[in-house]
């Protein structure tokens, strides 16, 4: 059998499958992870600048707690929709598919929207709480994931 004729396994099984026998390639490393979120919350900081400078404009005599409260719905309302809509429907959010990463389950079972719900607050919390060592523990990770990729059971894979 010739090396173009051995068919790779769909991803789900992939994932599935001890991490001896998985293909690491197809991990997305801590770099290409902090390049996306970094990408994602310039985002959020885009929402809520936005949203202060419209709410600037629409009534000019609001407090700035107000305009500060404001920016804070703006940038929550980028967040969900970024992290949970389209991390739930795809996989990705903007600064992943730019960079050609995605989330996946490691059961290999579509992701719901409590699941990245959880993974991209709660999990998020605990990654960064004791000085971001959550981020930071998927460089030494044999499998590339952060804590809250180990508690939600999800990894971050390459498209490309």
């Amino acid at each position: 059998m010739t090396k173009d004729q051995i068919k790779k396994p769909p991803l789900w099984q992939e994932l599935s499958m001890p991490a001896s026998t998985r293909h690491e390639r197809q991990r997305a490393g801590f770099g290409v992870r902090m390049e996306a979120l970094l990408i994602d919350y310039m985002l959020c900081l885009l929402g809520a600048v936005m949203t202060i400078w419209v709410g600037s404009l629409l009534v000019p005599y609001l407090s700035l707690t107000a305009l500060s409260l404001t920016g804070l719905g703006g940038m929550g309302l980028v967040f969900g929709f970024n992290h949970v809509a389209l991390g739930t429907l795809t996989g990705q959010t903007v600064g992943k598919m730019i960079l050609g990463i995605r989330v996946v389950r490691a059961d290999g079972r579509p992701m719901e929207w409590s699941r990245m719900l959880g993974r991209c607050t709660l999990g998020y919390m605990i990654s960064a709480g004791p000085l971001g060592l959550g981020w930071i523990w998927a460089l030494w990770d044999s499998e590339q994931r952060a804590w809250h990729d180990k508690i939600f059971s999800t990894y971050v894979v390459r498209t490309k």
